[in-house]
């Protein structure tokens, strides 16, 4: 992970006792017991909803909002926290809970991005009516700036929720880089990122999860997350990079995608059904990103599994497949000091010696110093399945790379945990980069490279309690479509 300010502490030290990025004696939050409601979760007959032509317009980022733009839109946010009806804040975070923590949890399957671009939809349309009809929501882009934004920087409607519950934070502790934003968008098909009808895609994972984790208080878990305004800003730029992906990307999902149909409240509190074809063009919900295009890179990505970390053929031909990342400049020197690893590899291949460290040359060493020199970022995901009791729900890990027995703890990715404690899934995919000095390590440690995983402190170092990651497969993403003419590495 590209946490730079880890650096010298994350060096200088082996494992050591810290305080978590979240705390872990906090409770996990709750409705306060006057904060009751019932309401009708889908309408009794499920007639597609005729949805108003609106004039598009820009969804405009929140830090960018003039103070009185600010003041008018929190005064809207006390008329939702007061209504004790379906257009209420109260009833909205319930609908959430109920699709997002119940039996039906649309985080689980292929219906999480496109359930939560309509609900945003009559979220936003609700505040219009209270705003004027030109209103869009507002975004938080969390790649440009980890500090939220004031007044959304503490929930300052604590009247749902029980004041006993996480502190909620107002600023994130890791950046969101373009490297990790590749880690967590690029997918080879509509289901892989999307998901599919009995399982969640990439896209509720990464990213998504690690905001919720690290602002803590109500946003650690479905049930209360939709209480907080921060969550609409929050899965405004989610919806945002959906967009984008989609543009760039362009993959299709299966049929069975448009089947979906869900229930909302609209403006007056109706229940209404809507279906996913209805939701797949934000033009045609009037709201627009194109002002506010992300930069990241997608096009041209491709993915390198290694599932065997102890492997120094394995180890080398995730790099070797990912130093397409370098400019015209320095290719020659790489790929010349490619070749002679790969020379000194293939004279050995039959050499029947498993335990022997292949990748101790000067040709590595040298690659090594010139991919520091020139900082490159290797984006990687990293998919486990952990132990029942193995983490909790709500909370945000660091994955560290390190040479055992004793070596020192390197980061290199996180992942956040967003699911309530009694249904959480044991599978975590985790995003980071693999910097410089963890890539020289991966190189050069020869077979004795462990995965560890825990809570973290603002150094980055992992606690007394961390624990060895089991069973785990690595992606390596690539961009060799970016670079014309790459010579060939010797097959």
């Amino acid at each position: 992970m590209t946490r730079r300010q880890f650096g010298a502490a994350a060096l200088g030290a082996a494992f050591l006792g810290s305080k978590p990025g979240i705390a872990d004696d906090c409770q996990y939050p709750s409705y306060r017991p006057n904060a009751g409601l019932t309401y009708l979760p889908a309408p009794l007959k499920k007639t597609r909803a005729v949805l108003p032509k609106l004039d598009k317009i820009e969804r405009p980022l929140l830090r960018s909002l003039k103070p009185g733009e600010v003041t008018k839109l929190w005064e809207a946010y006390r008329q939702l926290v007061s209504r004790p009806d379906n257009t209420g804040l109260l009833s909205q975070a319930k609908l959430h809970a109920y699709m997002c923590a119940g039996g039906n949890d649309v985080h689980a399957t292929w219906a999480f991005l496109a359930w939560h671009r309509g609900f945003l939809y009559f979220h936003e349309r609700i505040l219009a009516k209270i705003l004027g009809p030109r209103f869009r929501l507002p975004i938080w882009d969390w790649e440009n700036s980890s500090d939220v934004p004031a007044p959304w920087s503490s929930n300052v409607v604590p009247e749902l929720l029980d004041r006993t519950t996480c502190h909620r934070s107002s600023k994130l502790t890791f950046p969101v880089t373009d490297c990790r934003l590749q880690a967590w968008l690029f997918s080879d098909s509509f289901q892989n990122f999307a998901g599919g009808p009995t399982y969640p895609g990439n896209a509720y994972s990464g990213i998504h999860n690690d905001i919720h984790a690290q602002l803590g208080g109500g946003m650690v878990v479905p049930a209360t997350a939709a209480a907080d305004p921060i969550f609409y800003a929050h899965h405004a730029n989610v919806d945002r990079y959906w967009w984008y992906w989609t543009k760039k990307l362009n993959l299709k999902p299966d049929p069975g995608f448009w089947k979906q149909g869900f229930s909302f409240y609209d403006d007056t509190g109706t229940a209404v059904w809507v279906c996913s074809d209805q939701l797949m063009d934000p033009e045609c919900l009037g709201y627009s990103y194109a002002a506010h295009e992300p930069t990241v890179p997608l096009e041209g990505l491709g993915i390198t599994l290694l599932n065997e970390l102890n492997s120094s053929a394995s180890r080398w031909n995730a790099v070797r497949s990912s130093i397409t990342w370098l400019s015209d400049a320095d290719r020659n020197q790489v790929l010349s000091a490619a070749r002679e690893v790969y020379s000194q590899l293939s004279l050995k291949a039959n050499d029947l010696l498993p335990q022997l460290n292949l990748l101790q040359t000067p040709a590595t060493l040298e690659l090594a110093e010139l991919l520091a020199r020139k900082a490159i970022p290797f984006p990687v995901r990293i998919k486990a399945t952990l132990d029942p009791g193995g983490f909790l729900a709500g909370k945000y890990y660091e994955i560290a790379l390190r040479k055992a027995p004793d070596g020192v703890p390197l980061p290199i990715a996180g992942f956040g945990t967003f699911s309530d404690p009694h249904m959480h899934s044991m599978e975590i995919m985790a995003t980071g980069c693999f910097t410089p000095d963890a890539l020289t390590l991966m190189l050069t440690a020869g077979n004795n490279l462990e995965l560890w995983y825990g809570p973290a402190d603002a150094a980055g170092r992992l606690g007394l309690d961390a624990k060895k990651l089991p069973k785990f497969e690595l992606e390596f993403l690539n961009m060799e479509a970016q670079i014309q003419d790459l010579p060939a590495l010797p097959l």
